[in-house]
């Protein structure tokens, strides 16, 4: 087809030229101006050969390929829970297919996202499930879900929040124990909330879909895991996930997990509830749990993935049977026994296990190697049997005969030495050590600067009280890295902060910010509950007007068949105990009740009730012998603020006076920071209370920061008088003059308010008068006035005369009738007034020929002669 193209046009654009060569025609592809006067916009035009090409080709595509893709068809699964009066929805199939198991879960408007994964391949030197698996979770908020954005200079969800760790423990604890004990690939469990309605929190489903995505997945785990909350509201009994409002109207916030076969996680905090309440109410949400991972449990059987094998997917074998533990045990087992019942310190004991795990491996290599044909094992091998017959033989003992590492009875406590008032120039400070475990606590006070601002998918919260926990590794005797705070220091912290929370006075009566720090100087067990009992004694140092004394203590808990009763709860366990044993339980509250509870089981099948019963009441009787020796505390706590605490005071403002105290431009406040030396910050009626009796709106406040109560109680007067009304009759000591006028003073009663005091109030009764102000007063004087009235406007009428006595012979009576009678004069008028005031002439009026006064000497620069005044100069001139 020969080109149509045949008068010159301009040279193809350069971006064109790769193109040239789809046509022979030079001019194929030309950019030429559509307008060449009025347009820069170019077009492009193709020559009819490349035309008829490209509509062929495009007609063979159309004929080659159908006009839509097919539909992606998912086998999507779907399982509905029933968690009380409400239904939770898990599905999977359609979202996340590549992974080993993937869970959309949702309540209501929330929705999480949850995968669980693990390699192919086991990790190098990995350890077995009970010394630690290869499990990571992470459970992450997006501010997307609630349809907010990040408030923070970086906008991207990344670093992981101090609630969020939190949540990823939740999940973390319960799952951790049902995984195979030689399990040693990496395995993975993400959580992302997608969608957040705020109606509950995310914590209890979290804990379900994570359990939910592991069941789908190959990771062989024993058994599925779910969790609920449960609250116990006064007059209406416990309640299950309950919602926000109700959470605040409960005196218990209990988050508890398990599988089908018993309780594996319990974390509570509540307002000194008693045993009794919190063991109906674990047994109340086990129950629903129990409910729960049955369903579950069935729904992964029927659309999960096979479980990998634990022999696959680990490269090394149980020790239990291997010839190395039988060598050991048979060769060191009495030396073994005998260096548990020693009662040594644990110092001496780590010493004494590490020379004969020493000993033992030197002695047994060469015997085990001739006892079999397997080659002989290394020095590795024999160290993993030392410590496999160091875990048995502490076990038995303890369970069967009751015989502990320290030589303490199973339900005995630790010795306790505590004293208040360690660091002298803090606001309040305390020693606390149980045995080998040692806290030294501080509490700072603050103004509202000191509060602890959280920003989360769920809005901005302010945290008054806050504990911040730190574990170096010098406590342990060890090096280790030194940096932002841990996953453990965050969990740990959190839950010594929700055992005290309840104690502290609300901010109506205590309005400080308080800030507690505990550093962990020795460690052997329980540190956080030693965090709990060293908080305190700092708080009561610094003053703060807690409600009772809150202790805590750790349980332990071994089973064993041939126990009595199958079990031995043991009483603040050493940190050795805590790694033999099967349970974590740790208890704090005041003598009444609980105020928090965790509990960590590191059974496979978990505890029953009976268990917990028996492990919450020996921590009652711990609780107290604890409580006991804090109330023996010498030095006691100081009880008031510390000479170096900020004097703190908060003072109602009325509604729109604000800006009274703020000034143009802050000047007002800044004078007032000034002058009394504090520091004041302003709070438009967002304090304690929120709202009055009648429901209107609560005062605004202004918070005094002072170093010295003197000036803090300065500042409050000064702050009063500036937003105050003044009244008629009340009385100003020491106003100051500032100002003179001919008839009188201004007097400054109050800051930037002042008044006239006229000279007829200023003398005494009855003593003469001062015919002008500046004869009795200057600028910068001190009086005494009253203010007689408050006019229009806020304009006030002030008096000295009233606060004086009268002159000796002075009659009030004959001085009141006179001042009556010319009042009335005054009103009235008289019979002479126009003879005794002359009439004056009346503004504007000429000098006799009734023209405007202004013009009577005529306009300027054409000044005019009235008819008068040109008759006066003829009369002059003649």
């Amino acid at each position: 087809m020969p080109c149509t193209f045949t008068t010159p046009r301009p040279a193809p654009h350069p971006l064109l030229e790769p193109l040239r060569g789809r046509c022979p025609c030079p001019q194929a592809f030309t950019l030429y101006p559509r307008n060449l006067v009025t347009s820069r916009s170019y077009s492009l035009r193709r020559c009819s050969r490349q035309a008829a090409l490209s509509s062929a080709a495009e007609a063979g595509s159309r004929a080659a390929h159908p006009e839509a893709p097919p539909a992606i068809h998912f086998d999507k699964h779907e399982l509905v829970l029933e968690v009380g009066d409400r239904k939770i929805t898990l599905e999977t199939g359609e979202i996340g297919r590549q992974a080993s198991g993937a869970v959309m879960a949702r309540d209501g408007d929330t929705m999480i996202y949850t995968t669980a994964c693990c390699d192919a391949a086991p990790e190098e030197g990995a350890p077995g499930a009970r010394h630690g698996s290869p499990l990571q979770v992470h459970y992450a908020e997006r501010f997307s879900a609630a349809g907010r954005t990040s408030g923070g200079y970086v906008k991207r969800d990344g670093r992981a929040k101090e609630h969020e760790i939190l949540i990823s423990r939740l999940v973390d604890r319960p799952l951790r124990p049902l995984l195979p004990a030689d399990w040693r690939r990496p395995t993975q469990v993400l959580s992302w909330v997608l969608s957040f309605d705020g109606a509950r929190g995310t914590e209890a489903l979290a804990v379900t879909a994570a359990g939910a995505a592991l069941a789908l997945s190959a990771v062989p785990i024993r058994a599925a895991v779910a969790a609920v909350r449960v609250g116990l509201i006064p007059g209406r009994g416990l309640v299950l996930d309950p919602d926000s409002e109700e959470v605040e109207a409960s005196v218990l916030d209990l988050l508890v997990a398990g599988s089908a076969e018993g309780l594996l996680m319990v974390e509570a905090g509540a307002e000194f509830v008693t045993e009794a309440d919190m063991l109906e109410a674990i047994a109340f949400g086990q129950a629903a749990v129990q409910k729960m991972c049955v369903a579950i449990d069935a729904w992964a059987a029927q659309v999960g993935k096979p479980a990998a094998e634990a022999s696959e997917a680990s490269d090394a074998g149980d020790l239990e049977g291997s010839a190395a533990l039988d060598a050991v045990r048979a060769r060191f087992g009495d030396a073994y026994e005998t260096l548990h019942r020693s009662a040594l310190d644990k110092a001496g004991r780590e010493a004494a296990l590490r020379a004969l795990r020493s000993e033992a491996v030197d002695a047994l290599a060469p015997a085990v190697a001739a006892a079999g044909d397997a080659p002989a094992p290394d020095a590795a091998a024999l160290g993993a049997a030392c410590r496999a017959l160091e875990q048995e033989t502490a076990r038995r003992l303890t369970a069967r005969e009751g015989v502990r590492m320290d030589g303490r009875a199973p339900d005995a406590v630790r010795g306790i030495s505590c004293r208040a008032g360690a660091l002298p120039r803090t606001h309040g400070s305390a020693l606390f050590t149980r045995g080998e475990t040692q806290v030294l606590a501080v509490a700072t006070l603050g103004c509202e600067e000191g509060v602890r601002r959280l920003d989360s998918m769920a809005g901005q919260e302010d945290d008054r009280f806050y504990l911040q926990y730190f574990f170096p590794p010098s406590c342990v005797g060890e090096t280790g890295r030194q940096g932002p705070a841990g996953r453990r220091e965050i969990g740990h912290g959190a839950l010594a902060q929700r055992a005290l929370a309840p104690a502290v006075p609300p901010e109506a009566e205590f309005p400080y910010s308080i800030r507690l720090e505990s550093t962990v100087t020795e460690s052997n067990g329980s540190s956080s509950m030693a965090t709990v009992c060293a908080g305190c004694l700092a708080l009561l140092d610094a003053g703060v007007p807690l409600k009772g004394l809150v202790a805590g203590v750790a349980m332990g808990l071994v089973l064993d068949a041939q126990a009595p009763g199958g079990f031995r709860v043991l009483t603040d366990i050493l940190g050795a105990e805590d790694a033999l044993g099967d349970m974590d339980f740790k208890v704090a509250g005041d003598a009444h009740g609980i105020s928090a509870l965790q509990l960590d089981v590191k059974a496979a099948g978990g505890i029953t009730g009976e268990v917990a019963a028996a492990a919450l009441g020996a921590a009652r009787a711990a609780r107290l012998a604890v409580l006991r020796a804090m109330g023996a505390c010498a030095p006691p706590p100081r009880g008031s603020l510390a000479a170096h605490a900020p004097r703190l005071r908060r003072v109602p403002v009325p509604a729109g006076k604000l800006g009274l105290l703020i000034g143009a431009g802050g000047r007002t406040l800044r004078a007032l920071q000034a002058e009394h030396r504090v520091s004041l910050q302003l709070s438009d009626g967002e304090g304690p209370g929120g709202t009055g009796d009648d429901g209107a709106p609560a005062p605004a406040w202004a918070a005094i920061r002072a170093d010295s109560q003197a000036d803090a109680d300065a500042a409050a007067e000064a702050i009063l008088a500036l937003v105050d009304e003044p009244e008629r009759g009340r009385v100003y000591r020491g106003a100051r003059v500032t100002q003179v006028l001919p008839f009188g003073a201004l007097v400054e009663v109050a800051p930037r308010r002042e008044g006239l005091l006229h000279l007829s109030e200023w003398a005494a009764p009855g003593a003469p008068q001062p015919r002008l102000a500046a004869d009795v007063a200057a600028v910068g004087d001190a009086v005494d006035v009253q203010i007689l009235d408050v006019l229009d406007g806020g304009k006030l009428r002030l008096s000295r005369k009233a606060l004086l006595d009268p002159v000796e012979g002075y009659d009030a009576e004959a001085a009141a009738a006179a001042a009556a009678e010319a009042g009335a004069q005054r009103g009235n008028g008289g019979a002479d007034d126009g003879a005794r005031y002359k009439r004056r002439r009346p503004r504007g009026e000429g000098a006799g020929n009734g023209a405007p006064r202004r013009y009577a000497r005529g306009p300027p620069r054409e000044r005019q002669a009235s008819p008068d005044s040109s008759a006066a100069s003829a009369d002059t001139t003649a």
